[in-house]
């Protein structure tokens, strides 16, 4: 069903109008990474160490850039030939397949961990980005997570706890990628 779902976001949105932000000043850093290495490698992923550090990867390095604007989607479903569902929706977060950028909404993330909305968007984006196809529950469970590592601002300290809580721990090789990949 979602591979007939076609996702169009607003022809009056790009990126040339909107500003980029450093991503680890607040959104992507170890403390994310931390979260999402040790949830892929938990039980209920169980995702090689390659694999897991291309997602990771593909986490570190996305451009992040913030937009005044309303980032509208329309999403179009064309159960047959002659007949098309239109959806239109308004998100603070947007991570389409495949690219190298996020989009934010100024206005959640100027307002920080005081958005839930924005927090919960955040979240669900990233983990439905990279788990969605493979596994939809999971990316729930990691959305979760992500949303309480954001709450405290993803704190390391804070972040080891949140991992030990969820019985979930970084491994070695994840340790020695996250040290490449922040340094």
């Amino acid at each position: 069903m979602s591979e007939s779902v076609e996702c169009n976001v607003s022809g009056t949105l790009s990126f040339e109008h909107c500003e980029k932000v450093d991503p680890r000043e607040r959104l992507i850093g170890r403390g994310l990474i931390k979260i999402i290495l040790g949830f892929l490698a938990g039980p209920e992923v169980n995702m090689p160490v390659k694999e897991r550090h291309e997602v990771a990867r593909s986490i570190v390095v996305l451009s992040v850039y913030k937009s005044d604007k309303p980032i509208q989607v329309c999403y179009q479903l064309k159960p047959s030939a002659s007949t098309t569902v239109e959806v239109e929706k308004l998100k603070l977060v947007l991570w389409e397949k495949n690219s190298p950028h996020l989009l934010i909404d100024e206005l959640g993330y100027e307002d920080g961990k005081d958005d839930l909305e924005f927090v919960a968007s955040f979240a669900d984006e990233l983990s439905r980005g990279q788990l969605a196809q493979v596994r939809p529950t999971a990316a729930d469970a990691l959305s979760k997570i992500i949303q309480m590592g954001y709450m405290f601002h993803f704190n390391e300290n804070e972040v080891m706890f949140l991992l030990m809580k969820e019985n979930l721990e970084l491994l070695v090789e994840d340790v020695k990628f996250l040290d490449s990949a922040f340094l």
